[in-house]
């Protein structure tokens, strides 16, 4: 039996979750509890390490959560909310921490896990010190065992869509990997 976890990003109303599990043998599909303490507007970022499903549930408040979920049967294991964050995009656990692409801000945080919950968020790299989103960075990833972030690069017009220096980093060696992409 396979089944696919889905996050659902800019739902049209709050709900009380943002993960739809889809059982491809029947075409059933349920949406899943997350333990949210509040309903949540969109889903980004969902992570599957360490034996954990890791998803951010974020509310029209813009407050951001971290659920924790066990693999098997979507347990939770515990909520948290996320600091110094704004417009997650992506995340990563790796190195026994969660990396966090904090968009609106221009940030990659970490933060260190704890069996149930999370310390110690520390800024792991930043496209930018202007505290907003100048670069659009975007998604997380590890490869070859080395963090990596992709990012659109600065804006030449109103959207991001004039974005033409996209690249991506290597945040383990803060070295750029591909530039104008």
């Amino acid at each position: 039996m396979s089944k696919v976890l889905a996050s659902l990003c800019n739902m049209p109303q709050p709900a009380s979750s943002g993960l739809i599990l889809a059982d491809l043998g029947t075409g059933e599909c349920r949406l899943l509890d997350m333990g949210m303490p509040e309903k949540i507007k969109t889903c980004t970022g969902l992570a599957l390490a360490d034996g954990r499903v890791y998803a951010v549930g974020v509310t029209a408040a813009e407050v951001h959560y971290l659920a924790v979920l066990a693999p098997d049967t979507f347990a939770t294991l515990f909520v948290c909310q996320l600091t110094h964050v704004r417009d997650v995009h992506s995340i990563l656990v790796a190195h026994d921490a969660l990396y966090v692409v904090s968009t609106g801000t221009d940030t990659v945080l970490r933060y260190d896990l704890l069996p149930e919950g999370l310390s110690n968020p520390v800024v792991a790299w930043q496209a930018s010190s202007e505290g907003r989103d100048t670069h659009h960075v975007n998604s997380i990833a590890l490869w070859n065992g080395e963090v990596v972030i992709s990012a659109f690069g600065p804006k030449t017009g109103a959207t991001w869509s004039t974005a033409t220096g996209g690249y991506i980093h290597n945040l383990t060696q803060n070295r750029r990997v591909a530039e104008g992409i």
